[in-house]
């Protein structure tokens, strides 16, 4: 046995959990090694002097002592501690929020701008906030109308998706191939543009 695995052993053989065979294997090693037997004597003293060493006696508060020194925790409001437990929630709480109030500020003291977005618009005939197509005018794509008035005469139609926003549909159906939305109140009108900024 060589003197580091003899001083690893010297512990456990101080706490009497050595077993049988490495407990002669150390006592043979102690016998032709000074140094070990040394090292030893030196542990079983520590040893004894620690249990000589009267127990502490701690006060019986002292733990009450010891949190009441900690400084006071902080409040945090409601609000706080929700957006830390739910982040995916409060980045979309402040989107909606964000996106209902420019629409209020927008809307706010400003007379509703006619405004008209799609393809063929050149054919289009537009009389303050009336959208007229011609009759014999066909529009080949979609057709966006906010604040207005969508007319359609006779013998016209459109072969793509109607959308109005804040305004009237004044026209038989049957002239419009895709599909026909009306946009006439908040909710509807956050969720159509926030499904616009989505799309390629």
């Amino acid at each position: 046995m060589d003197c580091r695995h003899a001083i690893s052993l010297m512990h456990e053989y101080l706490d009497g959990d050595l077993d049988h065979g490495n407990s002669v294997m150390l006592k043979e090693h102690l016998q032709t090694c000074p140094s070990c037997k040394q090292h030893l004597n030196e542990l079983e003293q520590a040893e004894v002097f620690a249990a000589t060493i009267p127990p502490l006696k701690v006060p019986a508060n002292l733990a009450v002592n010891i949190i009441e020194s900690f400084p006071p925790e902080k409040k945090s409001s409601v609000v706080f501690r929700w957006l830390k437990r739910y982040p995916a929630l409060s980045v979309a709480s402040i989107f909606i929020i964000a996106m209902v109030s420019s629409y209020t500020i927008q809307g706010m003291g400003n007379e509703p701008e006619l405004v008209v977005r799609g393809t063929d618009i050149d054919k289009i005939m537009i009389e303050n906030n009336k959208v007229i197509v011609p009759s014999g005018v066909e529009i080949a794509g979609d057709l966006v109308i906010e604040n207005g008035e969508l007319w359609i005469q006779e013998d016209a139609g459109i072969k793509g998706d109607v959308v109005i926003i804040d305004g009237e549909l004044v026209a038989s159906t049957a002239n419009i191939e895709g599909k026909i939305r009306e946009v006439n109140e908040t909710i509807d009108l956050l969720w159509y543009k926030l499904i616009g900024f989505f799309r390629p």
